[in-house]
């Protein structure tokens, strides 16, 4: 299953608790994979299907326009004189999006709606425009506000004609992708939109009474925090190249993860 590596992703990030990323001397996942597999199954037993399946569905567009988001951040970056605009304007414009969707899916049949629904749509476009002209596309990587060097990337110090991906139509491609996703949620029935607003309220209350505190990211990153007992050289270092020491002509492997 995939989400006890999940669950030892967020534990290794201090978003979730070390006991999900104890592994045992084999490199088996047993605590995130007895917590998973208990939770699911109680959730398939008692929750009707049709809820399961709009969550689910809903909580995957959320983390796409969630990474559009980020991808937006990272390529964009404030005005000097204006720091922080570029998040307002970035939250402005996922509210209106989602404004926007929901009178396109349920109040278009009247005047007023079609009339909110243009209002809507018209702000999100102006919002996804002064995004444009307001915040400069960032010179290195991250921009400036988020400079900093990890052992596990690179922010703020890599020109972005050096890095790995390009990005055409910047801002537009993905303030569209954010604008289909937020329009794909709408179109939820009021009860599975009032589900997907309990869970993300839910995760947010969990990420700020404790992944807010203890993230990496938060005390100082992975040059000077180690967690699940594991520096991030030996989690790189979990799985240990062998070589090929039979006769059978096949390489071996061997794991070195220790059982804290």
């Amino acid at each position: 299953m995939a989400q006890p590596r999940l669950q030892f992703a967020l534990a290794c990030d201090g978003l979730m608790s070390p006991w999900f990323g104890r592994v045992d001397d084999e490199g088996n996942m047993q605590n995130g994979t007895l917590f998973a597999g208990s939770l699911m199954t109680l959730i398939a037993s008692f929750v009707p299907l049709e809820y399961l399946n709009d969550l689910i569905s809903a909580g995957v567009l959320v983390a796409f326009s969630m990474t559009n988001s980020s991808l937006l951040l990272l390529r964009h970056e404030s005005p000097d004189d204006a720091p922080g605009l570029l998040e307002k304007l970035l939250t402005w414009f996922n509210a209106l999006c989602f404004l926007s969707s929901l009178a396109l899916a349920h109040l278009c049949t009247s005047l007023f709606g079609k009339m909110l629904t243009g209002l809507c749509c018209l702000l999100a476009f102006v919002a996804c425009v002064l995004i444009h002209r307001w915040c400069p596309p960032a010179a290195y990587f991250g921009g400036k506000a988020r400079r900093k060097t990890t052992q596990h990337m690179t922010v703020g110090t890599v020109a972005v004609s050096e890095e790995y991906f390009r990005t055409p139509l910047l801002p537009y491609v993905p303030c569209l992708g954010i604008f289909v996703n937020w329009y794909l949620v709408a179109q939820l029935t009021w009860r599975g939109l009032a589900f997907l607003a309990w869970f993300l309220s839910c995760a947010i209350f969990f990420y700020f009474s404790f992944g807010y505190y203890f993230s990496v990211g938060n005390n100082g990153g992975w040059d000077s925090f180690e967690s699940c007992g594991l520096s991030i050289h030996s989690a790189h270092s979990q799985i240990e190249w062998i070589g090929d020491d039979d006769d059978d002509g096949d390489d071996d492997w061997s794991s070195t993860t220790s059982g804290k």
